[in-house]
C-alpha cells in the first residue's frame, strides 16, 4: 500500500492520532478511498476507531482514537521487546477477531 506518517494531533480540543498517507498514483488515490470506506464500516475494540477524515485534495488525512503509548510497535521496535510464546498467543488472541472484521 502506500506509505503515510501518524501524527499526534488535536481535534475538537481531544487528542487524536492523524495519519497523513503519500498519494503519489491515482491507484493510491482509489486506496485509500476504499480504505477509508471500509474503516467507516468497522467497529470493534481490538481496532483503532476513525473518528473524522478529510478526503479532498490537498490534504488528506484520517484522524483516529489516540492511545497512549507503549503501543504493541513501540514495544517491538523501540523498546526491542521479545514476547514469550504466550504473550504471541495472546496478541493473537486479540488479533484474529479484529482480522475478520476486514
Amino acid at each position: 500500500g502506500s506509505e503515510s506518517t501518524v501524527y499526534e494531533a488535536r481535534l475538537g480540543g481531544e487528542r487524536a492520532a492523524a495519519k497523513k498517507p503519500v498519494l503519489s498514483t491515482s491507484d493510491d488515490l482509489d486506496k485509500f478511498h476504499y480504505q477509508l470506506q471500509l474503516l467507516c464500516e468497522m467497529d470493534h475494540p481490538g481496532l483503532a476507531k476513525l473518528i473524522a477524515a478529510h478526503a479532498r485534495p490537498p490534504n488528506y488525512l484520517m484522524f483516529f482514537e489516540y492511545f497512549e503509548p507503549p503501543n504493541l510497535a513501540d514495544k517491538i521496535h523501540v523498546e526491542e521487546w521479545s514476547p514469550s510464546i504466550q504473550q504471541v498467543i495472546t496478541i493473537a488472541s486479540y488479533l484474529g477477531p479484529s482480522l475478520l472484521q476486514l
